[in-house]
């Protein structure tokens, strides 16, 4: 009975033994948290993913400060070769010297000011005479845009990335165009507490 017992005791070992290897394997394989600092994070967060299964983690965690600086980084560069695009006569290169002047005098381009993000464009085409008027069609398209809820079937992944991360991380979307003509858009800013900053930044 005492041999019996003995072995039976060394099998329980065993298996413990074998129990904590695997657990240990499972910890090196597998990030214990992970912390979302990027808007591509937070647009895999926006459109449903399993981020545990995406960063192989327990755990999730998001610096909305990050995301935003990063969001504003990515989203100034997409604007500003859009409008080079559209008005410059083609999409032109980060190093042309006319669209970094524009954006150095602030003409074009994505900034933040304390909680409120600032989009300018003073290219686009106003002419009274001619019934032309770019800014307001422009203005009227983003608030539409911005209005997640009603108009998600209209936007695409991409699309709905922006006006998401948009619509929780700034308090007020300023639209200037030329002639500093703006438009105030208010925002959710669901991430109010996170984002309690002063200050601006600029690309």
């Amino acid at each position: 009975m005492q041999r019996k017992s003995e072995i039976v005791k060394v099998k329980n070992i065993k298996i413990l033994v074998i129990i904590g290897f695997l657990a240990h394997l499972a910890l090196i394989s597998c990030r214990l948290s992970y912390t979302v600092d990027s808007w591509e994070g937070w647009c895999s967060q926006l459109l449903g993913e399993d981020l545990y299964e995406k960063y192989n983690t327990f755990a999730i965690s998001f610096n909305h400060m990050a995301i935003r600086d990063d969001f504003i980084q990515k989203y100034n560069q997409f604007i500003v070769e859009g409008i080079s695009e559209r008005y410059l006569g083609g999409k032109k290169s980060k190093d042309d010297i006319v669209v970094n002047e524009l954006v150095r005098l602030k003409m074009i381009g994505v900034w933040r000011e304390g909680n409120k993000l600032i989009l300018k464009n003073s290219l686009l085409i106003v002419d009274k005479e001619l019934g032309i008027d770019e800014f307001e069609e422009w203005a009227n398209n983003f608030k539409e845009f911005l209005d997640i809820n009603r108009n998600r079937d209209k936007l695409d992944n991409f699309q709905y990335c922006i006006y998401g991360t948009i619509n929780t991380h700034f308090e007020n979307f300023i639209l200037v165009g030329p002639d500093d003509r703006t438009a105030k858009i208010p925002l959710e800013f669901t991430h109010k507490k996170e984002l309690k900053l002063s200050g601006s930044q600029r690309p």
